[in-house]
């Protein structure tokens, strides 16, 4: 679970720019920047991480997410909350990289009405094709030019 700290102090990290996961911190570039929805409980209401930010930030920490077929498990969950007008919104505070991974993982399980928006952002701002699997060799890997990607795993989606 990732909490929006901005507004307590936690420890010596700016309240402004911390999010805490057991015990691991992530401090993104500008917390500001980050598409917030707010999230009711019974104590009030809190900013969280909208769906499409969320999606972006497992592909960016793909490892701590599972791995790759456990991340397509998740995406294929999230998916039918994703707004399909959203993730290049979401994608504009994390590098392009990750939105060329999860717009590449958005189509390879099922869902490609959800990344049409982001392939053309993909396709304008992307220079350079990267790994799916990013520290993995790829020098046989096929190529998806469509999101400038060299797929260099295959996908088996984890439920």
């Amino acid at each position: 679970m990732i909490h929006d700290v901005r507004n307590r102090s936690v420890g010596r990290f700016g309240a402004s720019s911390v999010w805490f996961s057991e015990g691991d911190f992530f401090r993104p570039q500008s917390l500001a920047s980050v598409p917030m929805v707010p999230f009711n409980n019974p104590r009030g209401t809190i900013l969280v991480s909208s769906v499409e930010a969320t999606a972006i930030n497992l592909v960016g920490y793909m490892n701590r997410a599972g791995g790759l077929d456990s991340l397509a498990g998740i995406l294929s969950e999230l998916a039918v909350d994703i707004d399909p007008e959203r993730p290049v919104a979401a994608s504009k505070f994390a590098s392009i990289l990750w939105a060329q991974r999860l717009g590449y993982l958005l189509e390879h399980i099922g869902t490609k009405d959800n990344a049409a928006l982001l392939k053309e952002h993909v396709l304008q701002h992307a220079r350079n094709s990267t790994k799916l699997l990013p520290g993995s060799e790829a020098s046989n890997a096929a190529r998806s030019k469509s999101w400038r990607m060299l797929v260099n795993a295959s996908i088996e989606i984890q439920a």
